[in-house]
């Protein structure tokens, strides 16, 4: 038995019974913490480490607090919680729409009045597959999927690198431990 990280839309009918919400979204890719036993995979936390981090800010944050100043103590975190998701939403959808348009390889076949539009974002390149005749419409939601894995798969690997970045920052920003 090992645990290890494995892409969700490589097991989706084995994760679709842990995880309900998930039935019918297997073209969205991200990863998950699973348990692998004689080639089953056993998943069990999808979202665990951010709740772990949180609770463990919260934790901290409360506790360097003096008790009388502990509500505004956590309406700050709060505020900077809310912030930090509402930014975080911002810069990383930007660059999925950056990465996205710039990587998309459109059909030869598609009409250049159509060109500027199929290439804004995957959600305009479906909205538009769908009104299109069925060899060229088709061929433009597959292209569409591999542009959005591609551009996907960039914004997770710069997340991972801000996140390693910010624990090699945390790291030596603590101070040294004195006996």
């Amino acid at each position: 038995m090992d645990v290890q990280l494995i892409p969700v839309q490589l097991h989706p009918q084995t994760l679709a019974q842990f995880d309900p919400a998930e039935k019918g979204l297997e073209e969205y890719s991200y990863t998950a913490i699973a348990i692998a036993e004689n080639g089953r995979y056993y998943y069990w936390a999808k979202g665990f480490s951010i709740e772990i981090a949180l609770l463990a800010s919260t934790a901290a944050i409360m506790s360097s607090v003096p008790p009388q100043k502990a509500s505004a103590a956590g309406a700050i975190e709060g505020m900077a919680y809310e912030l930090g998701a509402g930014l975080g939403v911002a810069i990383f959808g930007l660059m999925l729409s950056w990465f996205y348009s710039r990587s998309i390889i459109l059909p030869e076949q598609l009409p250049t009045d159509l060109i500027e539009k199929a290439s804004i974002s995957i959600g305009e390149t479906m909205q538009l597959a769908s009104n299109l005749e069925n060899p060229l419409g088709g061929q433009l939601i597959a292209v569409a999927q591999q542009a959005f894995s591609y551009a996907h798969s960039w914004v997770l690997t710069i997340s991972a690198i801000c996140f390693f970045l910010l624990t090699v920052f945390v790291w030596f920003s603590f101070p040294k431990k004195v006996n």
